[in-house]
């Protein structure tokens, strides 16, 4: 089972896809890449291709518990985490556009989830995906994430484009 954790905003959908293309768990573009992958809700659970993606928050104010997830499924799955980060002021402008969400939201936000990734790294098996990196390295840094996962793939998405250039001014 991968986890996908990280806040809001910070490319973890996006990676969602991707990893539940490369362990089989649904063909990228046929899941959302919110919540659980298709094979999970059917309950056609096949060894370990399962993602769970979770934003922090979740909706507007819900922050999933890893601990708890972690103990529920130990003795089901082996369990990897994939946390997810983007450049803190575009995740900011980022959720204000999208969210509505305000200055003190988005800095209470971000206060917890940095709590929830620090737990996260203090405990488990874990890969920061770093949503700049990706866009700079691409596949390079796909396949560090694939190694990780204990899977063989040479996917590259063909739609990666730059999210973050539209929050950025650019010199006139």
């Amino acid at each position: 089972m991968v986890v996908v954790i990280g806040p809001e905003s910070s490319g973890s959908v996006m990676v969602s896809k991707i990893i539940g293309n490369v362990i089989g768990a649904s063909a990228y573009g046929k899941w959302t890449g919110y919540a659980w992958s298709p094979k999970a809700e059917n309950e056609l659970r096949h060894k370990n291709n399962v993602v769970l993606h979770r934003s922090f928050p979740n909706g507007k104010d819900y922050y999933l518990d890893v601990d708890k997830l972690y103990n529920k499924y130990k003795n089901e799955y082996d369990i990897k985490f994939v946390i997810t980060t983007r450049d803190k002021n575009i995740v900011k402008l980022s959720k204000q556009k999208r969210f509505g969400r305000d200055d003190n939201e988005c800095k209470l936000n971000n206060d917890i989830s940095k709590e929830k990734i620090k737990n996260t790294i203090d405990k488990y098996d874990f890969f920061i995906w770093s949503y700049e990196t990706f866009l700079y390295l691409e596949e390079i840094y796909l396949y560090q994430l694939y190694e990780f996962l204990n899977v063989e793939s040479d996917f590259i998405p063909n739609n990666i484009f730059d999210g973050n250039e539209k929050y950025i001014n650019k010199p006139i």
